[in-house]
Parts: C-alpha cells; sequence; structure tokens
C-alpha cells in the first residue's frame, strides 16, 4: 500500500510517455531520450541498469532525460523516481514503420502466416499507435509493446514483422517495430502543418487547414458541408445543350474538327491535364445481311461515356468484368435495327470530373463485332473530335476538417510527433497509392516529408527507407502513358537525399487487388536495404539500375548497374521495354539479353532514341540480378519532353 500510494503520488506530478512501458525496446549505442510531461519545476529521477539521468519539467510542461551507455540487451525494469514504470525492456534496434494500408496489413491475412507464427521471437516486439487524427500535435500516444510469439504474431504489420525478422536473423538483437500506420492515408496527413505551409503545392490548403482551427464547430461544419457540396456538384454532368445535338445526329457534318487516335486519355492525347467533355465520331461501313445485332467495345474508361450510332442512343451492357476505380468498362450491344447498309456513324461523349479521363485500354479493345457474322471493325485510329466544356483545375477537395481523417497534419500530430524524440535507428515507409493521381506533386511533398520528420526528431541524418510502389490494375501490352510509372520515378527521386535506401515491389503487385500478399518478399528487400546501409553488412539490395544507353542506327543498348549475375526469371527474352524514335511516339520493343546489358529494337522505329523500361500500372517485368532484385523502372525521354 506504501508503495502504491508513492507510485500515485509521482504521478500526480509527472507522466511518462506510454512508449516506455512494460516490454520497451529501446535503441542501442545511443544517448536514450526518456520523456513525458508533469507540472512545471517538478524534478525527475531515472535510472535504467545502472545507468541515471535526471530532468526537471519545463514551463510547458515537458521533460526528458538522457541515458548514457546502456549496455545492449536486457532485460531491464525502467525506474522513475525510485519507482518500476516499465519492466521487461530491451535495448536492441528500433524502427519506426509507417504509411498506408499495405504497411498495416496484418501478417494473419497475407501469404506465410504460418510461417511467421513458426519465426516469432520473444525478442521483436512491436508498439502499434491506432489510428488518430487530432487538430493539434500530442504529447503522448496510446497503444502498448506486445512480444510477438505464435498468438500476437497475426496482428503486427507483416512488412514490418518480416522485415524485422530478417534483422534480427543477421544482427542477433532485441527488434522494436513501433508501427504507425493508417490505411488509405495520403501523404500530407502524415506531414507538419509548418512543412506543408512551406511547399507550394500544399501552402494554400494547409493555410485553410490553420484558418479552420479557429472557427467554431458550426463554422466548421457548415464550411466543409459547402466544399463537400461543391464537388458533388463537380461530379454531376451538365449534359449537353441544345446547339450540341447535333453532334450525335447522322447528317452532322464534322469536317471542321480535329483527330485523334485512339484509345488514348484525355491527357496523352491533348498533352495536359483535361476535366471535362469530349466529343468523338466515327464512321464505318457495314454490308452483312446475316447480322442479328453488334456489340462495341472500347475497353475501359473514365469517367461517364454516352454512345449513339446513326443517331440512335446505344445502352451500356453488363459484362460482369471488374472495372478499376472511377472505371467502366465500357460495352455497348447495338440492335440490328439501328445499322444501316453502307455507312455508319458512332458518336460519343466523355465526360471526366477529375484525375485522369478517356481511354485506357489497348487497340485491340477498340472494335466492333457481330452476332452471326464473323467479321470484326477495327474502332482503332483516328477518331473526330471536339471539346464541349472544359472544367477548371481540380483540387481533388483537399481541405478536410481538422481532426478528420485525411486532415492536413491529422496523423502527424496523433501519430508520429509524440513518439518524438524517441530513440530509434530510421524511418520505414511504404505509401504512395493514395497520392498516384498527382505525382508531380508528390515528387515534392515527399522529400520534405523526409525532411520533416528529421527535424521532429532533431536529427537530419536518420536513416529513412521506403517501398516503391507495386504494380496494380489492368495488364497492358501497348505503350501508355502512366501516373503510377510517374509516383514510382518521383519515389525514387528521393534516393538523393542522404541516408535514404528504397526496396521496389513492382514485380509483387496483383491486377485487381491494391494490396498484394506477398509482404514477406517487400520485407526482407526493406532489410536488405538496412544491412547493407545501416549495418554494413556485406548485402546488395538494389535490382539493376538503369545506367545509360547506345544508340545504333537500328536498335539501342541500355547498360545497368547493380548487374551481377542479369537474367530473366521465366527464361524468356526481356519484357517491359519500350523504344521511341525522335517523335517520342513509344513502341514495345523486341528485346535481347546481351551479358550484361539488354539490347532493344522495334519494327516501327527506324532509328530508336528514347527507351523506357516497366513504364505501366501494372507492367510485365521478368528482369533481375542473381540476388533476385528486380530491374527498377526508368525513362530516357523526361527532358527531351521538357525541351
Amino acid at each position: 500500500m506504501i508503495a502504491l500510494a508513492a507510485l500515485i503520488a509521482v504521478q500526480a506530478q509527472f507522466e511518462v510517455n506510454r512508449l516506455f512501458s512494460d516490454h520497451a525496446v529501446l535503441q542501442r549505442g545511443l544517448v536514450i531520450p526518456v520523456f513525458g510531461t508533469g507540472q512545471p519545476g517538478a524534478t525527475v529521477d531515472i535510472d535504467l541498469a545502472g545507468r541515471a539521468a535526471t530532468a526537471e519539467v519545463d514551463t510547458k510542461g515537458k521533460w526528458i532525460a538522457r541515458l548514457v551507455s546502456v549496455p545492449e540487451g536486457g532485460p531491464y525494469t525502467l525506474e522513475v523516481n525510485g519507482e518500476p514504470v516499465a519492466r521487461d525492456v530491451l535495448v536492441g534496434e528500433v524502427w519506426f514503420a509507417s504509411g498506408q494500408s499495405n504497411m498495416n496489413m496484418p501478417v494473419s491475412i497475407v501469404d506465410d502466416y504460418a510461417l511467421a507464427r513458426a519465426r516469432a521471437s520473444k525478442d521483436i516486439r512491436f508498439f502499434q499507435i491506432p489510428p488518430t487524427s487530432p487538430a493539434a500535435a500530442q504529447k503522448n500516444v496510446k497503444g502498448r509493446w506486445i512480444i510477438s510469439d505464435s498468438d500476437t504474431v497475426g496482428r503486427f504489420s507483416a512488412v514490418g514483422f518480416w522485415f524485422a525478422r530478417r534483422v534480427y536473423d543477421e544482427l542477433r538483437c532485441p527488434i522494436g517495430i513501433i508501427q504507425s500506420a493508417w490505411g488509405g492515408t495520403r501523404v500530407e496527413t502524415w506531414m507538419s502543418l509548418e512543412s506543408l505551409e512551406s511547399n507550394r503545392f500544399s501552402a494554400s490548403t494547409a493555410k485553410e487547414t490553420r484558418d479552420a482551427l479557429n472557427l467554431k464547430p458550426e463554422e466548421l461544419a457548415a464550411k466543409y458541408q459547402q466544399r463537400i457540396a461543391d464537388a458533388e456538384a463537380r461530379r454531376t454532368d451538365p449534359g449537353f445543350g441544345p446547339d450540341r445535338k447535333e453532334y450525335r445526329d447522322f447528317d452532322f457534318s464534322d469536317g471542321g474538327w480535329e483527330s485523334r487516335t485512339l484509345p488514348t486519355s484525355f491527357e496523352e492525347s491533348l498533352d495536359r491535364q483535361f476535366d471535362g467533355s469530349i466529343w468523338y465520331r466515327k464512321e464505318f461501313n457495314f454490308r452483312e445481311s446475316g447480322v442479328r445485332s453488334a456489340r462495341i467495345d472500347l475497353g475501359v474508361i473514365a469517367n461517364r461515356i454516352q454512345l449513339w450510332v446513326n443517331g440512335k442512343p446505344a445502352a451500356l451492357a453488363n459484362t460482369g468484368a471488374p472495372a478499376l476505380p472511377r472505371t467502366v468498362n465500357a460495352v455497348f450491344d447495338i440492335p440490328r435495327e439501328d445499322l444501316r447498309f453502307g455507312r455508319n456513324v458512332i458518336s460519343m461523349r466523355i465526360f471526366n470530373f477529375a484525375g485522369p479521363g478517356g481511354f485506357f485500354g489497348e487497340t485491340g479493345d477498340f472494335k466492333m463485332t457481330f452476332a452471326g457474322s464473323n467479321d470484326t471493325v477495327d474502332l482503332s485510329g483516328p477518331w473526330k473530335y471536339k471539346i464541349e466544356t472544359e472544367l477548371p483545375p481540380s483540387d481533388d477537395f483537399t481541405f478536410i476538417p481538422p481532426g478528420e481523417k485525411n486532415a492536413y497534419a491529422g496523423a502527424y500530430n496523433g501519430m508520429v510527433a509524440p513518439v518524438a524524440p524517441y530513440g530509434i535507428r530510421g524511418f520505414l515507409w511504404y505509401q504512395g497509392e493514395n497520392n498516384v493521381s498527382k505525382p508531380d506533386e508528390y515528387r515534392s511533398l515527399f522529400v520534405d516529408l523526409i525532411k520533416d520528420w528529421r527535424t521532429t526528431w532533431s536529427n537530419g541524418d536518420l536513416e529513412f527507407y521506403f517501398v516503391q510502389i507495386a504494380g496494380y490494375g489492368r495488364r497492358l501490352n501497348e505503350p501508355r502513358d502512366s501516373d503510377a510509372a510517374r509516383l514510382r520515378e518521383a519515389q525514387e527521386s528521393a534516393l538523393a537525399i542522404k541516408n535514404t535506401g528504397m526496396a521496389t515491389a513492382l514485380d509483387l503487385g496483383e491486377e485487381f487487388d491494391i494490396h498484394p500478399r506477398r509482404k514477406l518478399d517487400v520485407g526482407y528487400r526493406l532489410a536488405m536495404v538496412a544491412l547493407e546501409k545501416s549495418y554494413r553488412k556485406n548485402q546488395h539490395s538494389t535490382g539493376p539500375t538503369f545506367d545509360g544507353l547506345r544508340t545504333f542506327s537500328k536498335s539501342v543498348t541500355v547498360r545497368f548497374r547493380n548487374n551481377d549475375g542479369l537474367y530473366t526469371l521465366d527464361g524468356k527474352p526481356p519484357s517491359g521495354f519500350e523504344v521511341a524514335g525522335e517523335d517520342l511516339k513509344f513502341y514495345s520493343a523486341t528485346a535481347a539479353l546481351t551479358g550484361s546489358n539488354v539490347t532493344l529494337q522495334a519494327s516501327q522505329v527506324d532509328r530508336p532514341l528514347y527507351v523506357r523500361y516497366a513504364w505501366a500500372d501494372n507492367p510485365a517485368v521478368n528482369l533481375f540480378n542473381r540476388y533476385q532484385l528486380p530491374a527498377l523502372p526508368f525513362r530516357t525521354d523526361k527532358v527531351a519532353k521538357q525541351q
């Protein structure tokens, strides 16, 4: 009773951050900060493994004590003012693992769950921070340290666990993972408001967020509802006016319209971001007598499509085929009576309210087939087109009220700031899918996030290792620009910052699931980066990386770094390569592996000058080095396009 009364009296004066609790893992080899809150002026005495330190609560109610030369291992008991506050404390390696759902996916629902249960260890421990998005930076976190065993390991981040297990196998020291991840989050919610205010892409919304902190709850609710109404209004297609009805008519003369090649996205066709509506028209000849009906297949489109044949409206057919978010499989059934003998006209109108719009299928998707005939009309190629309405650029509804999920700085306030300055070796990051529609912005924001977190820990050199996002989406055989490829490029550009490293999941993706299950591979690849860069082990953590090219009259040869034992996983020629000439129009390339190089050519390109590799949402790739690491995606046409 006396000891309990003394502990209650101590707790009345101060509180230790919950990270310092039973089963904690503390960072070895560093001065260990122990911190918390309390009454200004109170004295806090810390003792761990015979090392002592003293701190005084400052005028803001914070205190921090620093322990020096704490020996690796344990278990130890952390005492504060003579009372135990954390038992079974180990000293080893600690990593902060963050991001969205692919970092948060638990061991229990991905591949290798049984193996993970067998490989759990009392020396691998997790502290899981629950999702939270407060309006202001917090001083403490919720959660507790959990020892991994066959019963608990299923709850942990699969990437985090397999990273920890691989590092533990090499170092044989305690490993602690602070799991601070939240599915469906954007990078902006993980950054401090100060950092967001200094970035040109986020400054406006960051200011709006800061201003909202001063609003009354009812004022904030009204403001948010107005933004929702504005976003919904943008999604609503206003339809075409009376003067444009003739665009769908059989007899309309489109001789003054320009031509565009389909299938292609609005952005590729117009070479700029485009939201709004566009009309297309195309003629075809029909002379079959035994046809019962027809079907028009235009592949995947975003967002809304209306189609007429000879002025008669056609309805979308329900094919049961899966479609990606904000897209539809554009398949139409055409009655025989809507077809004419001889000249026919297809008219269609596409409306897109945000993000990439238009057609995302392949040439082979664009066709017309007939019931009662084996003939096929190829609908790919030139179509007449006319822009009907162009919407102002969308901000993707970035303002979210403080306190809500994905609010600017929300996750930072509740899941990052209160962890600092807990001693860690570095950061593990797996995020990007929710920012894929704006890769150029991500390039800038991601760099600022790395700097922001290092500033939060007052350590500009903390290691930051991240996962390049996996392939996802329909696998195409024809070259097509890709926001996902651009985001991977944006991620890779962060390697220019000191003490960063990247593990790619490019080859581990799934076509219709943005949450691939092969998390052991991701965790191990991240661990290889850490073992090579942080622990100076003899590891090879990077796949074949573009190192230049040499052009010839009919071909081009690509050189790679990290090319030891270059091979293809399936024994076939390398896949995923594209080449272009001076016109920058890319075609799939025939590739030949010649030692450490890959030689490329395409019949459509007389003199190839530019190369792209794995430049797709979900590329088919097979080029690896002897360490079973895939070649990294790249393009050489970026500078040419900028010029």
